[in-house]
């Protein structure tokens, strides 16, 4: 399929786009188009523009060619539409769970009991059920990405646009058992949600783990070495990392990082 059929049934789709800095290239015609519910992987080592892209895509930053469309609109360098976690979870000290989370709404100018009893129901969701009124402090580190990623969520279904949950290494600052456990969870979370996702990670595993597609960006203007699809998305999460497609995947992706003389996390 073509490019411009792919853009034209996709719900996210980015075509042809150019971004330089000071005169030197960081996206050089990035294409992709994704499909409703798809989760996109991105790869690359550090200063190939995988967060650049992201901020692109919140219209944080204007590309210099090329646009982005969510479902047929033009929504190139407009902020405010999607939003994006990070690897700190930027929660208000000073404000409860539930306060934190429903954010978004209350900026929205929502009332307070119907924010509450909104944020009730998807803390559920994300296992915090019973730390309604826990202050930041109170909480743990996987709890407070957790909330984290619901405060997105709700973002992202507040705001104009609708599930689109862009993440950028956001299980990065937890230990390894945290990340983990983490890893899993949101595993589970996205076979039952309808999101779309970005996610951009210095780890190869996690995105096998997590996607069900992978891109792999250069260090050098921000091309496109590699673009698949992860075959074993299907499978079961504690199974993946054992399965022989996923071993061999892994292989193929660092071959690609590798023979470009790129330096990457093998885990």
């Amino acid at each position: 399929m073509s490019t411009s059929a792919e853009a034209a049934i996709a719900e996210l789709a980015v075509t042809g786009l150019d971004l330089d800095y000071q005169g030197l290239p960081v996206l050089i015609d990035l294409r992709f188009a994704l499909a409703s519910g798809e989760h996109l992987a991105v790869l690359g080592p550090s200063g190939c523009g995988k967060s650049t892209l992201l901020r692109l895509l919140t219209g944080l930053e204007t590309p210099d060619r090329g646009r982005i469309l969510w479902r047929g609109t033009d929504v190139t360098g407009q902020s405010g539409r999607f939003p994006l976690m990070g690897q700190q979870d930027l929660l208000l000290p000073w404000s409860r769970l539930w306060e934190n989370v429903g954010l978004p709404l209350l900026l929205r100018g929502q009332r307070r009991p119907e924010v509450r009893a909104q944020v009730a129901q998807l803390l559920e969701v994300f296992g915090l059920e019973g730390f309604m009124d826990y202050y930041p402090s109170q909480l743990s580190g996987g709890m407070r990405q957790r909330a984290a990623l619901a405060r997105t969520t709700v973002a992202s279904r507040s705001g104009l646009g609708s599930e689109l949950l862009l993440l950028d290494e956001p299980f990065a600052a937890l230990d390894v058992l945290g990340r983990a456990h983490l890893q899993e969870w949101l595993a589970g979370l996205l076979q039952k949600q309808r999101a779309t996702m970005v996610l951009v990670t210095h780890s190869v595993e996690e995105a096998l783990l997590l996607s069900s597609r992978v891109i792999v960006l250069s260090s050098a203007g921000g091309r496109i070495l590699l673009d698949e699809p992860v075959a074993f998305a299907g499978a079961e999460f504690g199974e993946k990392a054992w399965l022989p497609e996923f071993l061999a995947q892994k292989k193929r992706v660092l071959d690609v990082l590798l023979e470009k003389g790129l330096t990457f996390k093998l885990s």
